[in-house]
């Protein structure tokens, strides 16, 4: 890797490109968790018994939806100063 693309691989904008890129992937899955689980706790809602896969299946997306809304919140840290 020459200097210059080096140079420019680290600068804040790019870098801060690079993390934006992963918080969309992240919060596209965050919005998929989030529906599966609206679905299932809906039909909860509805009055109708829930078989025990989906009961399991609603508290595996919990711990997912917290686990993708930590990393988020991680990565929005990541972001880095404007450069001039």
């Amino acid at each position: 890797m020459s200097a210059a693309h080096e140079q420019n691989y680290y600068h804040p904008d790019n870098h801060n490109r690079r993390v934006q890129v992963l918080i969309r992937k992240f919060n596209l899955k965050l919005d998929k968790v989030n529906g599966e689980y609206g679905e299932i706790i809906g039909r909860e809602d509805r009055g109708e018994l829930l078989c025990f896969a989906d009961e399991a299946r609603c508290g595996d997306l919990f711990l997912t939806r917290q686990d993708l809304v930590r990393t988020i919140e991680a990565l929005d840290q990541l972001i880095l100063p404007e450069g001039n």
